[in-house]
């Protein structure tokens, strides 16, 4: 049972400091369901929030949101992707290597 959340602005946020500090607070409020990590992104339309509990990923410890640098693409996921071994061979087949092992890795 993950915890997700964010403020999101478009084109861009006019105040990036508001929404650190709310979603900050969202957070907070969400703690009890992510006692095992729980980080925030920050871009230039968006800030994003996430509490994890762990279920899958227990070695690699990668916390949500996932950037891919390459494409810019951000992913948030509250589930599990059962067949990511699958899903990250056909990524790789096709020049998209996923560099973490952990099953939201695929997503972006």
């Amino acid at each position: 049972m993950c915890g997700i959340c964010g403020y999101v602005a478009f084109p861009k946020l006019t105040s990036s400091e508001v929404a650190h500090v709310r979603v900050k607070a969202m957070l907070g409020s969400l703690s009890h369901r992510g006692p095992d990590a729980t980080c925030q992104l920050d871009t230039e339309s968006a800030v994003l929030g996430v509490t994890r509990l762990a279920i899958r990923g227990l070695t690699e410890r990668l916390n949500q949101p996932i950037a891919d640098p390459e494409s810019g693409v951000i992913a948030v996921c509250n589930g599990e992707i059962d067949n990511h071994h699958e899903l990250a061979r056909w990524l790789a087949e096709r020049g998209r290597p996923v560099q973490h092992k952990t099953d939201i890795a695929v997503i972006p």
